[in-house]
């Protein structure tokens, strides 16, 4: 099990990718992205006591995790002491998009 004080770790184009949609529920409503954003980091809270949450959905280990209320998935990999998130993917995007990132230098 890991520790409790599990770090999250983005790629950077995933951080982005939550910057976005946050930003575009606050142009509908600033209490629409609140939400988005407290479910979000609820959901990551989760992975930190619970990371083999998600479907696995790649031989490497990435698994995915979709948010409830909200049309996004969380692809993610999940270290003995870390969350690394490698895409924040709106449910309307091409499923495997977010593939390129895992071969960028540094990453699994």
């Amino acid at each position: 099990m890991p520790s409790p004080g599990l770090d999250k770790i983005f790629h950077p184009e995933a951080r982005l990718e939550f910057v976005q949609a946050a930003e575009y529920y606050r142009s509908v409503s600033p209490e629409l992205s609140r939400k988005f954003v407290v479910a979000f980091d609820g959901l990551l809270e989760h992975l930190k006591q619970f990371p083999e949450t998600g479907v696995q959905v790649h031989p490497i280990g990435v698994r995915r995790l979709v948010m409830k209320k909200f049309p996004y998935k969380i692809f993610y990999i999940a270290d003995p002491d870390a969350i690394f998130v490698v895409a924040v993917a709106h449910e309307r995007r091409h499923p495997e998009y977010w593939l390129h990132r895992l071969n960028e230098p540094g990453q699994k």
